[in-house]
């Protein structure tokens, strides 16, 4: 399979786990338990991947290492912030918050890729804010927590696609994607210290559809990856964009999330459309 039909079949993948992240995180009673769990049965899927499709470290130079280890600790992060998220943000208004995380990917690349600042790209970044602004603006008192962690989630996550790209295929996918997991139930774990019998009221108030959730996240993650090793990343990131619009639309008629429905429809077109400048 090619670049294409890996980046495709990763945003079908995405699309499900956005949708039954947000129906389990919501019903979480802890969703820093919630994460520990979530991320070590994570980990015992990567790896199962990582013994079926192993993967060579290849990582030879001090910088590479330190890159690498830095991303883990980013998605050690992004593992304790994501379920807070999904317990207070709905998963169509989530997701388009999270398009802020191109902003940070943008920032990073001009400042530290000395990329060019072009007309594109500037009209493709105040398109992107203002579809937020189009969701924000209409939230209640209520949601603003929830804004804030869906905002911190986006900052988070354009740091670690930046480095998911150089790093992943010279630490080896399988082996990469089962630290990246494991990282995020280490500081979940620790951050604040969580204590077991949190845990086990947590496991007792999950239900089976805990055991399909990380099959299904690993799974989008390990095509996301290959398409990345395979195609370029601009490439790539654009049909990934469009797991934004079937999220949305996922949650209006799966989860009945129907609170201003077009503006979130036009919300995300004009985040596709800002991913399209941004990318051509």
């Amino acid at each position: 399979m090619n670049w294409f039909g890996y980046a495709l079949s990763a945003v079908f993948v995405f699309s499900f786990y956005d949708i039954l992240s947000r129906h389990l995180g919501k019903n979480s009673k802890n969703p820093q338990a919630f994460s520990v769990m979530f991320n070590l049965l994570s980990s015992f899927v990567a790896l199962i991947f990582f013994i079926f499709l192993p993967s060579k470290f290849e990582a030879k130079t001090f910088w590479l290492i330190v890159i690498g280890v830095v991303g883990l600790v980013i998605w050690g992060l992004f593992g304790r912030i994501e379920y807070e998220a999904h317990k207070r943000v709905q998963a169509s208004i989530l997701t388009i918050f999270t398009r802020l995380a191109y902003v940070v990917t943008f920032i990073l690349a001009v400042v530290f890729l000395h990329e060019g600042v072009t007309f594109k790209k500037v009209t493709a970044l105040v398109l992107i804010l203002v579809a937020n602004f189009l969701v924000a603006s209409k939230l209640k008192k209520k949601d603003l927590k929830g804004v804030i962690y869906a905002i911190l989630l986006s900052f988070v996550l354009g740091f670690g696609w930046f480095i998911d790209k150089f790093v992943s295929s010279k630490w080896g996918i399988s082996f990469y994607i089962l630290l990246s997991f494991l990282s995020p139930a280490i500081v979940s774990f620790l951050l604040p210290p969580l204590n077991l019998k949190t845990l086990r009221n947590e496991i007792k108030n999950s239900t089976s559809l805990i055991f399909i959730l990380p099959v299904i996240n690993v799974g989008g993650y390990y095509l996301l990856l290959k398409a990345f090793s395979l195609g370029e990343g601009s490439r790539v990131i654009l049909v990934i964009a469009f797991t934004q619009i079937l999220t949305i639309l996922l949650g209006v008629f799966i989860l009945n999330e129907r609170e201003h429905f077009y503006r979130k429809i036009l919300a995300g077109a004009i985040s596709v459309i800002a991913l399209i400048l941004l990318k051509t």
